[in-house]
């Protein structure tokens, strides 16, 4: 009975790291989106001032 409660424990474990590791690759994925947006608009505004001087 012990052997088998452990096997659950052990797959439940494995089963929010496995979820937990997911919602961190998301999250950065998000990340490295918002990222780019930004140095996108930078190197507008970039250019625009350097078209101006």
């Amino acid at each position: 009975m012990d052997s088998i409660l452990e096997a659950v424990e052990l797959s439940l474990a494995a089963l929010i790291f496995c979820i937990a590791v997911y919602f961190f690759i998301m999250l950065l994925g998000d990340i490295d989106r918002y990222t780019e947006e930004a140095f996108d608009y930078g190197t507008e505004i970039a250019d625009c001032s350097y078209s101006e001087l």
